[in-house]
């Protein structure tokens, strides 16, 4: 079991570095979920553009930030949501393109994602196959 997660990480390791060498248009992209009760005392974000992280005021509810880096992209990508769930994900995936330059817009992106839920669910795949 351990030697294959280390192949298969080895084995994205490679096609990273292959996508990197063709110079193709990779998107990293993230998110994380906060509760009412958390502080924010550190961000991720550029000091021009700090992400403003809004705590709700009703108790057992949270919020979730996603975020989005890459080399082309004209600023990183921050977005705040309710869930963390398909939907929300779906609607942070359409803003992708429009932080792209000009020359960028119609190029395939490689998105590099977590393995969470919401990636893969089949409602994001599809908006990505037709839209890339």
């Amino acid at each position: 079991m351990v030697l294959a997660k280390q192949q298969e990480r080895f084995k994205f390791c490679v096609e990273l570095s292959r996508m990197l060498d063709s110079q193709e248009l990779i998107v990293y992209g993230d998110e994380a979920s906060f509760n009412c009760w958390m502080r924010s005392k550190r961000t991720w974000s550029t000091k021009e553009e700090p992400v403003k992280v809004v705590l709700n005021e009703k108790r057992n509810s949270g919020i979730t930030v996603y975020g989005a880096i890459g080399a082309a992209m004209e600023r990183p990508l921050f977005k705040q949501f309710k869930t963390t769930n398909k939907e929300d994900f779906l609607s942070f995936l359409t803003e992708i393109r429009g932080t792209l330059p000009e020359q960028y817009k119609d190029r395939t992106i490689k998105l590099v994602l977590d393995n969470h839920k919401s990636h893969g669910t089949l409602i994001a795949r599809n908006y990505c196959q037709l839209n890339n």
